[in-house]
């Protein structure tokens, strides 16, 4: 790992997730032990095979080194996995702080409001199970908005510092994609993927500052841009949008949820095709 670049805070966003934990048990009246494993955390014993439970509220196996690879995320029309009862959320996960993208996956400056389908996803880059739903479905997410069919919000989350050796390596990654997000747009979308393309597996470092510096410019962000990624305490930032998530019940990564101006988001199963339940929320 390198040293921090300067202005770079320290420090890990475990702590800030443990607060931001503790809140969040009081306010929704649910057990330390299971926030912890709604934020990405799946027991060995009992737990499902399948890793789209992300959506539901457990993800990501692995806690201890050596642990199981990531399933394969189920085939379209699949039998969900049953899953935990989540506690109920308390506020809207379309306002937690996102990125929406246009054509070719650029950031927009702003959400479009026009009446359509919008699409929230939650990642964290160093969630495996993330890394399949991109392999998976960003591609048709993406038609979809190039359509014209969806607005798609991307939320990259730090859920998973505690998995990087105290190197905040959720942190790290979230907070250059948002810096990249804002400026140089243009960008945003390749680097979101050729940072799952290199994912580091949990209990790792993770990647170390310049190479994370090195994929964002090999994706088009000069290094105007690349050289500001850690100027700002940016773990506060993200704690911030961890509480938000939280509380409007994000539990776990990935999650996508579907709504439109009319109706409430849900959660996407994965199990029916995403252009079916576009269609659907469309036709309401």
């Amino acid at each position: 790992m390198t040293e921090p670049a300067s202005g770079r805070p320290s420090g890990s966003l475990g702590t800030w997730i443990g607060v931001v934990a503790a809140v969040a048990t009081v306010a929704l009246g649910v057990s330390i032990t299971a926030l912890v494993v709604g934020l990405n955390r799946a027991d060995d014993a009992g737990a499902p095979d399948a890793g789209i439970v992300g959506t539901q509220g457990n993800v990501n196996t692995g806690e201890d080194a050596g642990g199981e690879a990531a399933a394969d995320l189920p085939a379209a029309g699949g039998e969900a996995p049953e899953v935990p009862v989540e506690p109920a959320a308390t506020g809207d996960p379309r306002t937690v702080p996102g990125v929406a993208v246009g054509a070719g996956g650029a950031a927009l400056t702003g959400i479009p409001s026009e009446p359509r389908v919008r699409v929230d996803t939650f990642f964290d880059f160093m969630c495996p199970y993330c890394a399949q739903f991109e392999e998976n479905y960003a591609a048709e997410l993406q038609r979809l908005v190039d359509e014209g069919e969806i607005v798609w919000v991307q939320h990259p989350m730090a859920f998973l510092d505690r998995f990087s050796m105290e190197t905040n390596y959720s942190s790290r990654t979230a907070h250059a994609a948002n810096v990249v997000a804002q400026q140089t747009p243009e960008a945003f979308g390749a680097f979101v993927t050729a940072l799952f393309a290199v994912q580091p597996a949990e209990n790792t470092a993770g990647l170390t500052d310049a190479q994370i510096v090195q994929i964002a410019q090999d994706a088009g962000a000069p290094e105007s841009v690349t050289s500001s990624f850690w100027q700002q305490d940016y773990l506060t930032e993200l704690a911030v949008a961890a509480e938000a998530a939280i509380n409007a019940g994000v539990t776990g990564t990935p999650t996508a949820l579907i709504s439109t101006p009319d109706s409430a988001p849900e959660k996407w199963d994965f199990t029916t095709p995403i252009d079916q339940v576009v269609a659907q929320k469309a036709g309401q």
